[in-house]
Formats: C-alpha cells, structure tokens, sequence
C-alpha cells in the first residue's frame, strides 16, 4: 500500500529550506564582511599613499638641509641671526589704530 501525499510539508522537504536558509544567511554575512574589508582596504591603502607622499616630502627636506642655503634661511627666520655688518630693522606698528573704538 501506497500512502498518498498531497501538499503535506515532509521533513525532507523541511529540511532543505533550513539549508537553504541556513546558507543564505552565510552567504549574506559574508558578503558584507567582504565589503567591511574592501573599505577597511581602500582606507589602508590611501593611508599609504599619503605617509608614502609625506616620506618623500620629508626625504627633500632633509636633503635640502644639509645645504648652506638653509641652514642660513632657518638661522635668520627661526633664530633671528644676522650677518656681520647687516642691520636688522624692525617695523614696529602701532596696533592701536586698528582697534575699534567702542
């Protein structure tokens, strides 16, 4: 004898749509832990670029450095050095007048 089956969920059938559930729902974690890397990625990798850009920068002025040309520049403006026999004038503006009155 033959029992019929007609429209009856089976566990069979019960079963494959939990796999299938169970591997969409994986497939959709990973999915958006890719896309999570992919930016962590193209953050990293612009990161790079920029210290990559501030190394070369960094590089030119250290080479620069060791020029007789700024070591002279940085004496004068940072530490305010003149040569011999130079005079240093110093413009001294009264800020007064710039003030509103009130």
């Amino acid at each position: 004898m033959k029992k019929s089956k007609k429209g009856g969920i089976t566990a069979f059938k019960l079963g494959l749509i939990s796999l299938f559930l169970i591997v969409s729902i994986h497939f959709y974690n990973q999915i958006v832990t890719y896309n999570k890397l992919v930016k962590e990625d193209k953050a990293k990798q612009e990161e790079i670029a920029e210290l990559k850009d501030e190394i070369s920068n960094v590089k030119v002025l250290l080479s620069k450095s060791k020029t007789q040309e700024f070591i002279e520049l940085i004496a004068r403006d940072e530490l305010g050095m003149i040569k011999p026999k130079e005079i240093k004038v110093v413009d001294k503006v009264d800020t007064d007048i710039f003030k509103e009155n009130k």
